[in-house]
């Protein structure tokens, strides 16, 4: 059954005698102030006029009131009292449950804190180079709750500048009016920019540049890229290269393969997925420690692979490899014959590589390919 409040005088003077009987029961938002109180709290007693009671926090939280930093009236209130669960939060469940509440609630306190943050980062070209730029937010004092409503706030402080109609909310409120939004809570908020290369820009360094820009766009990867395009697949025929392929799972030979080709970047590395006519293989690239490399995971073996730049063309030679971590011998790597190049302005590529020890041919793809949709956009 639901509290019933007193009439406003006999809650004023509960108010004043911090009476610990209403503790739970009713709440007190002062409008000179803007935030909402326990009858218990000891700080400096509002006027009358400037009071108003509500049976719970959330109603107080509804009329635009924030919770007081000394009484914490948004702190759990019934940690000694599992029924005054039920009549605080008004919730309609068996009494095992609530107990069973109860003790979760106590034994996860300790762990809580009233401090909390968020990180918005953003990626594009700034002056030629691809630059991070990073927005974050630290709330104290239990202020975090207020957080999803400072947008609102901010949206109603300039109503009149806000076109009318259903649409998605993006780039309605510029950043400095919702910082000015918060400016009342506890919160602090700092921005900076930091260069973010792409994996292949940050191998090639000073080698990047030789690049055309078809190459650059291919390895311009900040979160998930596609290509599409046509190739030709040759598979050799020894027992040793139909291994090879089997285990990498390269392409079938066929004249012309429908291709599309996903890179998706995570955290420095890249997960390259191809797709040959509905067949898949895939790869995981990341940087290597020595300049001018990176290295390419298949499985269980990883490749390290050089990365010149000959007349405008980029190379790919396997330099070092491993399998399950272990070096394998050089006479045991395979031979990579592959270059990057472009040709009446589209980006071409032709990959082959060989079995070691004389083992011929084991694939080679050759063909051309496109950006699939255009997604990179500059920094204001």
């Amino acid at each position: 059954m639901l509290f019933d409040l007193p009439d406003h005088d006999t809650l004023y003077q509960a108010l004043v005698d911090r009476d610990a009987a209403y503790d739970g029961q009713a709440y007190v938002c002062v409008s000179s102030t803007g935030v909402f109180c326990r009858l218990t709290c000891p700080a400096r007693k509002p006027k009358p006029e400037n009071c108003t009671f509500f049976a719970t926090v959330g109603e107080c939280i509804e009329a635009g009131y924030r919770a007081c930093k000394r009484c914490h009236p948004l702190e759990p209130i019934a940690m000694a009292d599992p029924a005054a669960a039920r009549r605080i939060w008004r919730l309609d469940l068996p009494e095992v449950a609530i107990s069973a509440l109860h003790w979760l609630s106590k034994a996860l306190f300790p762990f809580g804190s009233d401090r909390g943050g968020m990180q918005v980062s953003v990626v594009g070209h700034l002056d030629k180079k691809t630059v991070r730029r990073v927005w974050t937010l630290v709330t104290e004092d239990g202020d975090g709750p207020f957080v999803p409503g400072i947008v609102c706030r901010a949206l109603l402080r300039r109503a009149d500048r806000v076109r009318r109609g259903a649409r998605a909310c993006l780039a309605e409120v510029p950043r400095g009016d919702v910082e000015k939004a918060m400016s009342d809570l506890t919160i602090t908020t700092h921005t900076f920019e930091e260069r973010y290369p792409a994996l292949f820009e940050d191998a090639l360094d000073n080698r990047w540049e030789e690049l055309p820009s078809e190459v650059q766009e291919l390895h311009t990867i900040h979160d998930v890229e596609s290509f599409s395009g046509k190739a030709e697949v040759t598979r050799g025929k020894s027992l040793l290269a139909r291994l090879a392929a089997f285990v990498f799972g390269f392409p079938h030979a066929k004249p012309s393969s429908d291709l599309t080709l996903t890179k998706t970047r995570v955290g420095h590395g890249e997960i390259w997925e191809r797709t040959f006519d509905g067949k898949v293989f895939r790869s995981f690239c990341s940087p290597a420690p020595k300049p001018h490399r990176y290295r390419e995971r298949f499985g269980p073996f990883t490749f390290e692979q050089d990365l010149p730049v000959l007349d405008g063309a980029l190379h790919l030679p396997v330099r070092r490899g491993w399998f399950l971590g272990i070096p394998l011998p050089k006479v045991m790597l395979p031979k990579s014959d592959s270059r990057e190049f472009v040709r009446d302005g589209v980006f071409h590529f032709d990959v082959e590589l060989s079995a070691p020890l004389g083992g011929g041919l084991i694939v080679r793809y050759r063909g051309s390919l496109k950006p699939m949709a255009a997604t990179t956009h500059p920094l204001p």
